[in-house]
């Protein structure tokens, strides 16, 4: 029986509602070591004073100032520059933060959404203790969620397709940025179903162990303990002659089913266990056939047949294997004989 992969819509994990209130707005990331090097923390280029960026006022506070007004009168476009040149000529002065804060939200609200999420990221590179961190994170959240459902490719009023793997370098940005956020388990959890999704199984694989890795005792854990199962069992289906990757997804399989008894998947699983044990039973006994029958080596066969044996005792060819041993017995003493 094959595994039915139930993929649940990535949106569904990633979309946070806007009236999400967070406990802590003072969150400051702590990052681990294979965090850091994923190479995840290397800084945008500083924004530095330009003739291309020349403030039309002479201080930032006025500047602050022209830049809001411009935006009230829906003046968007000149909002953006006049608070991007406040940032350039005024790096350190109180309304840089606010004038970077400012930025972002105009770009994320005109759908500039990548723009808008290196906006975020600026301030969080720069700018650390003077904004809401869980505020700037929920922001590049949804940025990165619309990314990944946007459509791309529209053509004369036809729909183009999606492309949730622009979303990937987004939310790897993001674990970057917050290891230990309260939403980090669900942005590893999504990068796995991305991949899983885009039919790259190692990958997802390699996202739910992170997840099971780097939050063991969060909801997402369950989740990630069967998707990874699933993906292993799909590849060792993919290559049915791999006895690797047979006892990779048997594994998978087994550890679930001991470390989360009350899960709805258990049969499921169960019954894809049962349907691995057989393949790999029927490795087993093909290659003791092999040594018998083809090699003609009937000491190696008893070996493989014994080997079989031990490791399926309730196979349905056990006493097939024992009458069979028999006769190479016999052959062997009378060889040595």
């Amino acid at each position: 029986m094959k595994l039915k992969i139930a993929l649940l819509p990535i949106s569904a994990c990633l979309l946070l509602s806007s009236s999400v209130a967070f406990a802590q707005d003072g969150y400051q990331p702590h990052a681990d070591s294979q965090d850091q090097k994923s190479g995840q923390f290397d800084r945008s280029e500083k924004k530095q004073r330009s003739i291309f960026h020349r403030p039309k006022k002479k201080t930032a506070a006025e500047q602050f100032k022209l830049a809001q007004h411009l935006e009230a009168k829906k003046h968007f476009r000149s909002a953006r520059d006049a608070y991007n040149d406040l940032v350039h000529s005024w790096h350190t002065a109180p309304e840089a933060p606010l004038a970077q804060l400012a930025l972002a939200k105009n770009l994320f609200a005109h759908r500039k959404y990548e723009k808008a999420f290196n906006a975020f990221q600026y301030l969080i590179d720069y700018y650390s203790g003077h904004f809401k961190y869980n505020e700037v994170l929920d922001y590049q959240l949804k940025i990165a969620n619309q990314i990944m459902n946007d459509r791309w490719g529209d053509v004369f009023f036809l729909p183009g397709f999606e492309s949730p793997e622009k979303a990937l370098p987004l939310l790897s940005k993001l674990i970057a940025n917050a290891p230990n956020w309260g939403k980090t388990a669900t942005v590893r959890l999504s990068i796995g179903m991305i991949h899983e999704e885009l039919k790259d199984f190692e990958s997802a694989v390699i996202a739910y162990e992170s997840v099971e890795q780097h939050h063991a005792k969060s909801d997402e854990a369950e989740q990630a303990s069967f998707r990874k199962a699933s993906c292993l069992f799909t590849l060792s289906e993919k290559t049915p002659r791999d006895e690797k990757r047979c006892r990779a997804a048997m594994s998978a399989l087994a550890s679930f089913l001991a470390n989360h008894k009350q899960s709805d998947k258990q049969t499921e699983v169960e019954q894809n266990l049962e349907v691995l044990q057989k393949r790999l039973a029927t490795m087993y006994y093909e290659r003791a056939l092999f040594y018998d029958t083809i090699s003609k080596r009937p000491a190696s066969a008893l070996i493989a047949y014994r080997d079989f044996l031990k490791k399926f005792p309730a196979s349905e060819r056990a006493q097939e294997v024992y009458t069979r041993m028999e006769v190479l017995e016999l052959q062997v003493k009378e060889s040595s004989k």
